[in-house]
C-alpha cells in the first residue's frame, strides 16, 4: 500500500501473481463484467468483512511486515559512494543501510529542525560567555591572590568542561546544518 506520494489520490495494493493465476483472475473479472481492480478491491471487501484470515498468516504478521512506502532522495555528490562503503562493511545493501538509518533517526534521535538549531546556537553562545566570565573571574582571582586554590582548581575544571560542552555542541549544530542544508522541511 503506498498513499504517502505526492501523485498518488487514493491508496494502492499492488499484487504479483504467477502467469496463471493472472489469467485466471482477468477471465473471472470479464464474466462478471467488471475490471480486474474492481473485482479485486470486491474481494478484498468480502474477506475484510468477513475477517478472514488465511491460515498461518498471524504468525507470519507478527515477524515481518513487508516495507511497502516509497521516498526518493537525492545526494550529494560523494555521498552515494560513502553509502555504498559503509554498507558493503556491514554486510547489506545500501538500500537496507539507509532505511535503518531512516527508522532509528525517526525513531529514536531525528535531526534537529531550523527551530532547534536556532536554540542550540543560542546555547552555544550562552556557553561561550560563560566559558569568558570563568576565565576573566579566574584570571582576576589569581592575580589578587583571593581565590583559595582548592576553588582555583575547581574553577579551572569548571571552564574546561565549559570549553568541552561548547566544542561539543559547536559540533552538533554543525551537524545539524550539515543535516538540513537543503532548508526543506
Amino acid at each position: 500500500m503506498n498513499n504517502n506520494t505526492p501523485n498518488s489520490r487514493a491508496p494502492t495494493i499492488t499484487a504479483r501473481p504467477s502467469v496463471d493465476e493472472k489469467r485466471r483472475f482477468v477471465e473471472l473479472a470479464a464474466q462478471r463484467g467488471v475490471s480486474e481492480s474492481t473485482l479485486a478491491l470486491m474481494a478484498i471487501r468480502m474477506l475484510l468483512g468477513a475477517n478472514i484470515s488465511p491460515a498461518g498468516t498471524e504468525a507470519t504478521e507478527k515477524r515481518h511486515t513487508p516495507s511497502t512506502d516509497r521516498i526518493t532522495i537525492r545526494l550529494r555528490p560523494g555521498d552515494r559512494i560513502a553509502l555504498n562503503r559503509r554498507a558493503e562493511a556491514r554486510g547489506v545493501r545500501p538500500s537496507r543501510y539507509v532505511a535503518a538509518l531512516v527508522r532509528a533517526h525517526v525513531r529514536a534521535s531525528p535531526p534537529l529542525t531550523i527551530d532547534e538549531l536556532k536554540i542550540l546556537k543560542e546555547a552555544v553562545s550562552v556557553l561561550a560567555k560563560l566559558s569568558l566570565a570563568l576565565t576573566h573571574t579566574a584570571h582576576s582571582a589569581s592575580q589578587t591572590g583571593l581565590l583559595d586554590p582548592g576553588l582555583q582548581k575547581e574553577l579551572a575544571l569548571t571552564r574546561a568542561v565549559v570549553a568541552a560542552l561548547e566544542q561539543r555542541t559547536q559540533d552538533l549544530t554543525h551537524s545539524a546544518l550539515t543535516t538540513w542544508e537543503s532548508r526543506y522541511e
